[in-house]
Formats: C-alpha cells, sequence, structure tokens
C-alpha cells in the first residue's frame, strides 16, 4: 500500500549524484523506506523549518532578519558555528572525542556510553560565560 494518497499532480524530475550523495541517499533510504521518502522529508524539513511550531519558526526568523541571514541553510551554520564556539569556550584548549554515529564501546579512547565526549585538558571559562544572544556572528564560506 502506497505511503500517500494517490495523486496526479506530482512533479517528476530526474537528478545526478556524486558517489558520496548517493551513498547518502541509499543510507537514507534503508532508515525511511525509500530515496522518494528522504528527498520529501529534505523538503519538508526546509519549508517548515524542521517542523517546529509556527511560534517558534516566526521568532527564529526575526533572529534571521536582524542578523541580516536570508536562508535556513545559512542561519543553521551560523548557529551550529555558534554552538561549536561555545563548546570551544567552555573547554578552554579542547581535546574533541567525537564520534557519529557513536560505536558501542571498546578500544583505545572510546567512549562506553556512546556519547560524544568534551575533555578539558586545560583551565577555561565556566558555565554561562558564552551568550549566544551576543549579536556574535561567526564567518564561513559560501559553499
Amino acid at each position: 500500500m502506497p505511503k500517500t494518497p494517490a495523486r496526479d499532480d506530482y512533479f517528476a524530475q530526474s537528478f545526478r549524484f556524486t558517489p558520496e550523495q548517493a551513498a547518502t541517499l541509499k543510507q537514507q533510504a534503508k532508515r525511511l523506506g525509500s530515496t522518494t521518502a528522504f528527498i520529501r522529508e529534505l523538503i519538508d524539513d526546509h519549508r517548515t523549518m524542521f517542523g517546529l511550531p509556527r511560534i517558534q519558526v516566526e521568532v527564529l526568523e526575526a533572529d534571521m532578519k536582524n542578523l541580516t541571514i536570508s536562508t535556513y541553510r545559512e542561519y543553521v551554520r551560523h548557529l551550529l558555528a555558534l554552538r561549536y564556539q561555545a563548546l570551544l569556550e567552555l573547554s578552554g584548549p579542547v581535546l574533541l572525542t567525537a564520534r557519529w554515529p557513536p560505536s558501542q564501546g571498546g578500544g583505545s579512547g572510546s567512549n562506553p556510553d556512546g556519547v560524544n565526549q568534551l575533555s578539558r585538558s586545560s583551565g577555561g571559562p565556566g558555565p554561562g560565560s558564552f551568550n549566544p544572544g551576543a549579536g556574535v556572528r561567526i564567518p564561513y564560506g559560501t559553499s
């Protein structure tokens, strides 16, 4: 049985993907049941700002406007850069042992909880010293 009701107003398009992109499509198709489901999920996430409630979207879009950021992609990259900066500031010189997806333990330097580790190798500012609402904008490429 189809996952969506039968329709006759679908837009059909074919695309060429790099091997890396194709590998991601295949991996996510296994998770969702089809490549079409994955592409639709991506588009819906973009259309709805990841399915957030409208009130949250309105506040975030106002923040985007205040920062003169015009796309959700650029805004998410900005927020991730702020989070990265916060992690660096909270930990001083940092050793990040980031494994994604998390392994199930074992091996040298592994994390048996399967959670990314943040190790403080020296002093640094404590929690609460970073204010992401301070209007700091992290520059990054346009790719």
